[in-house]
């Protein structure tokens, strides 16, 4: 197993999610992500790269709570009492750029 680690989104990724439309739901794209937890520290294993990618506990929440596709707006109602509803949404358009999380039809 590789050690955790920090890392930026790549070029190619950044346009996977660039397209928003309202109304749209998301999902985790399980072929690029898959969100892990041990203990306090929080990881994301990306299938294709092979290796486990430190994050902070909101894109954990995020990413686990996009199992199954979600609105926006059910992301924000979800998340954003605890972690605040402009901070989720960041996070949201940041966890897309990267490509983590795509637009479902």
């Amino acid at each position: 197993m590789q050690a955790p680690q920090e890392d930026e989104p790549s070029g190619d990724r950044a346009s996977a999610g660039a397209d928003r439309s309202a109304g749209s739901r998301y999902a985790v794209d399980s072929y690029r992500a898959f969100p892990v937890s041990r203990g306090s520290a929080h990881f994301v294993f990306e299938p294709e790269r092979r290796r486990f990618v430190t994050v902070p506990r909101l894109d954990f929440e995020l990413l686990r709570a996009m199992r199954r596709p979600q609105s926006e707006e059910q992301i924000l109602d979800l998340l954003g009492p605890e972690h605040g509803r402009e901070a989720v949404r960041v996070e949201l358009s940041r966890l897309r750029e990267r490509g983590w999380v795509e637009a479902q039809p």
